[in-house]
This record gives structure tokens, sequence and C-alpha cells, in this order.
């Protein structure tokens, strides 16, 4: 790994390598926020005493990794195979990009002109993080308020 203080933090094409690590981040905490509302919600559908403040506490309480949402999900219903594929591919490069990115890399992140290459994979697991502009749990809520609707149909 590169020392912190070997960087020209001033270096245009640093900041742009940090900024678009820290978008790449935020869309997976979204990602997984919005995985932890569709998990609360769908494991309450049908509660009828459980409130709006229900629900800020269920979801103030889950705790859950990502992996671990998917996995309630997925027991909680059943995910089409493509977009269950796109939720893998989405935890795996989460989780590449979280945790092994910048070590795996670590010797070229010195070298300033490599930065390109690091940013187009950045960029690129960024939008394999943003799954809700692709419709995928619009998808699975429709799934599964139809499957509900017709469970509850004589």
């Amino acid at each position: 790994m590169v020392p912190a203080k070997s960087f020209d933090y001033s270096d245009e094409r640093y900041r742009t390598l940090f900024a678009n690590f820290g978008f790449a981040c935020l869309k997976s905490q979204a990602m997984e926020k919005q995985l932890s509302v569709l998990v609360t919600g769908i494991s309450h559908i049908g509660s009828v005493k459980f409130g709006v403040t229900d629900f800020r506490s269920a979801l103030d309480a889950n705790k859950q990794t990502m992996g671990a949402l998917i996995k309630s999900l997925k027991s909680k219903m059943t995910i089409p195979d493509d977009l269950e594929a796109m939720l893998s591919k989405a935890l795996d490069d989460r989780n590449y990009l979280i945790h092994r990115f910048f070590i795996s890399r670590g010797l070229q992140l010195g070298n300033i002109s490599a930065t390109s290459e690091m940013n187009a994979q950045i960029i690129g697991i960024g939008n394999c993080l943003a799954p809700v502009g692709k419709g995928v749990f619009r998808r699975i809520i429709r799934q599964k308020t139809r499957r509900e609707h017709h469970e509850q149909t004589p």
C-alpha cells in the first residue's frame, strides 16, 4: 500500500477518484437502506396494528448486512432469476468495493496515470449498485403485492 503522505491530493485525478469512490459507497448505502425498507415492509404486510412509528422502530432495529437482507428477502418470497442475479452481482461488487478495492490496487494508487482505469471500475460498480433505476425493487414489490392479492382472492 502506498503511504498517504505520498499522494498529491490537489491533483484533480485523485480528487475525482476519491469522489467517485464516495459516490459509489453512497449508492451502496442507499441500496442497503432500500433493501432494509423492503424486508421490513414485507415482514409486516397485513399487520393492522403496525403503524408508521412501529415501522420506523423496526427499520432502526434492522441492522442486517446487505447479504443478510438479501437472504431474508429470498426467504420471504420468490425472486425472479434475473433479479436475483442482479442482487447477487450488486452484493459481490459492493463487497469488493468496500473491502478490497484499494487494497487490491494499492501499488497502482501511487501511479496517478492508473487512476483513469480505477475510476472506470468504480463507476461501473456504482452503476451496478443503483438497481432502483432499473426497477428491481419496483418489480419485487409488484410481484409480492400481486401474489398477496391472488392468495387473498377466493
